[in-house]
C-alpha cells in the first residue's frame, strides 16, 4: 500500500469523507433554517438566518454547482436579510456568492453589477475586504467582454490591496457563528 494521495483506496476514502461531510453540513443547515422559520421575526432570528443562508450558499455551490439555482437562492436570501441590517458580516459572502453564480450562468452584466456593489460596500463599510473582492470581481467579466485594459487595472488594484494587507495582517473575516 502506498502512503497518502497515491493510493487509489485512500483517494476514494478521502473523497467520500469530504462528500459526506459536505452533505452533513447541508442537512444541518437546512434543519436549522427550518427551525428558524418557526420563530417570530426579530433581529436575532434574522442574524441567525443570514449566517445560515450565507453558508448554505457556499455548500450548495460546492455540491450543486456555483451557478445552481439553489446556491443563488441562498445567497440572494442572505443578501436580502443583509439589506435590512445595519451591519452584517454575511454581506461580503452573499454578494460575492451572487457574483460567482452570475459568472457560471453566465450573465456578465449582472456579474459587473455585483462587482460594483462590492466596491460600494467597501467604501460604505470602510472595509478593504470588500474592495479587494470588488476589484477581483471586475477583472473576469471585463476580460471576457474584451475590456482588457479595464480588466488589468482592476486586477492590478486587487494585487496592490492584497499585497498591502498581506504585509500588515488581514482584517478579521466574518464571524464563525452568528452568536458573536
Amino acid at each position: 500500500m502506498v502512503e497518502g494521495g497515491d493510493d487509489p483506496l485512500h483517494f476514494r476514502f478521502s473523497h467520500a469523507l469530504v462528500r459526506e461531510t459536505l452533505y452533513d453540513g447541508l442537512s444541518g443547515l437546512r434543519r436549522a433554517l427550518n427551525l428558524l422559520q418557526a420563530l417570530p421575526h426579530s433581529e436575532e432570528r434574522d442574524r441567525h438566518e443570514r449566517w445560515a443562508q450565507a453558508r448554505l450558499g457556499v455548500l450548495l455551490g460546492w455540491t450543486r454547482g456555483q451557478g445552481s439555482p439553489e446556491a443563488t437562492r441562498a445567497f440572494a436570501r442572505a443578501r436580502e436579510l443583509c439589506e435590512a441590517a445595519s451591519d452584517s458580516a454575511e454581506e461580503l459572502p452573499a454578494l460575492y456568492g451572487l457574483y460567482v453564480a452570475s459568472l457560471f450562468v453566465p450573465d456578465l452584466d449582472r456579474a459587473l453589477g455585483y462587482a460594483q456593489q462590492l466596491l460600494e460596500a467597501g467604501e460604505r463599510h470602510r472595509d478593504p475586504r470588500y474592495s479587494l473582492a470588488g476589484h477581483l470581481a471586475f477583472g473576469m467579466p471585463l476580460f471576457q467582454q474584451g475590456e482588457l485594459g479595464a480588466s488589468l487595472q482592476h486586477s492590478q488594484r486587487a494585487t496592490v490591496l492584497a499585497t498591502h494587507w498581506a504585509s500588515r495582517g488581514w482584517p478579521t473575516c466574518s464571524r464563525a457563528s452568528p452568536g458573536r
